[in-house]
């Protein structure tokens, strides 16, 4: 199931551009995420100035991804992004979590193995949480 069912068809549907767009959204997000904890680090560390551009930077980010997931129509009312969250929850706690631990135990990775499993766990709670918004 897509988790994007819920939200109405952006005009680059099942194109190359929606790809990209979706790519661009995911490098941008990630990057935001990234430089947040890189300033988080920098602040820990004593260094106030890197931190701040780290922070600034992470923002440009985000501005980023918005820009993208808006081309996308991600965006929707709040019932729509609730069924969008809880669908994504469920699929992140009962498909991917479930298979990154298994493949991290089948090479031996015991201790990732249940970092994945835990934060399946914690996933599905999200499910949990965002359907009881909903009902």
């Amino acid at each position: 199931m897509d988790k994007n069912e819920n939200m109405p068809k952006s005009v680059y549907q099942e194109t190359q551009s929606m790809k990209n767009l979706k790519e661009a959204f995911n490098d941008e997000a990630g990057d935001y995420t990234k430089y947040t904890l890189f300033a988080q680090r920098a602040r820990q560390e004593g260094q106030p100035g890197v931190a701040r551009e780290f922070d600034n930077i992470a923002q440009n980010e985000l501005a980023h991804a918005q820009m993208w997931l808006d081309y996308m129509q991600g965006i929707g009312t709040t019932d729509e992004n609730l069924r969008q969250a809880v669908q994504g929850e469920r699929n992140a706690a009962e498909l991917e979590y479930p298979k990154y631990s298994d493949m991290a135990k089948k090479e031996g990775f015991d201790e990732l193995a249940e970092k994945f499993r835990l934060t399946g766990e914690t996933e599905g709670m999200h499910k949990n949480t965002y359907s009881d918004i909903l009902n």
